[in-house]
């Protein structure tokens, strides 16, 4: 009787952080404690995926978290309203993932604080392993079957079934 109880009590804490979120609950959704989402960002997530405590979701573009997909717990996502974060299937990211679609420009003769957002999606593929504290940043895409190494920054693009990790991340070996 109390693991029924339980159970339903955990469906409905799903249910109100799902709409405090405005997300369509999803079969098997998990949604922890403390995730939040700025006014203005559009959140899709597929059914059996799980956000950790403490999620970020921010900018005025739209985040999309595939099926059976994990994020980590102080995890922040920035989709800019041009660009966009794209999650595939059966990802599983660990805490304080740092998804990053835009950046300010660099030009020379304009101040810092008045040069506009450049922005491109951001694209991670299907099976893959993202390990502790990874940045991601803007027109980045991940192919399937990859694994990233802790503390790595990605700044560009990479094939399907890669080990890659370092700062700036590069490729340490292909999967067998």
């Amino acid at each position: 009787m109390y693991v029924i109880y339980t159970k339903y009590v955990e469906f409905l804490v799903t249910i109100f952080r799902c709409a405090k979120l405005r997300v369509k609950y999803k079969k098997g959704l998990y949604i922890g404690r403390g995730c939040k989402k700025r006014k203005g960002c559009r959140l899709i997530i597929g059914k059996y995926s799980r956000l950790s405590h403490h999620i970020s979701f921010w900018g005025q573009g739209l985040v999309v978290i595939g099926e059976h997909t994990s994020i980590g717990s102080r995890s922040q996502i920035y989709a800019h309203r041009n660009g966009g974060v794209y999650i595939g299937n059966y990802v599983n990211c660990a805490s304080y993932l740092y998804l990053m679609d835009s950046n300010h420009g660099m030009k020379l003769g304009t101040k810092m604080l008045d040069q506009p957002l450049q922005s491109s999606p951001i694209h991670i593929g299907n099976d893959i392993w993202i390990g502790y504290h990874v940045t991601i940043l803007k027109g980045v895409s991940i192919g399937d079957g990859c694994v990233l190494g802790a503390c790595s920054l990605v700044t560009k693009s990479f094939d399907k079934n890669l080990i890659i990790g370092g700062v700036p991340a590069k490729i340490l070996k292909q999967r067998t």
